[in-house]
């Protein structure tokens, strides 16, 4: 299964979210503290959307987008019923 994911990276609290905004075409919008140099904040987000998902990492691969906000995240494994959930 495929998330399309939003990155909001220098965040001061961590957490991955239900999308909200105008225009935002994602199924979660993930927070996290790293900034967008060498790929950082792209790894955190897979890391702590692994987390959330209660996945380990490894069934978690970068499908698009890594130089993006925007990404697509291939998911090995079952996504929760009703993630994400509301902010």
């Amino acid at each position: 299964m495929a998330l399309r994911i939003h990155v909001h990276p220098g965040s001061r609290h961590p957490r991955v979210t239900a999308p909200h905004g105008t225009g935002l075409d994602a199924d979660c919008c993930v927070y996290v503290a790293e900034r967008p140099i060498d790929g950082r904040a792209t790894e955190a987000a897979l890391a702590l959307l692994a987390i959330t998902l209660g996945l380990p990492r490894r069934c978690l691969t970068l499908a698009a987008g890594a130089s993006s906000r925007t990404k697509l995240v291939e998911v090995m494994g079952s996504i929760p019923p009703g993630f994400p959930a509301a902010p």
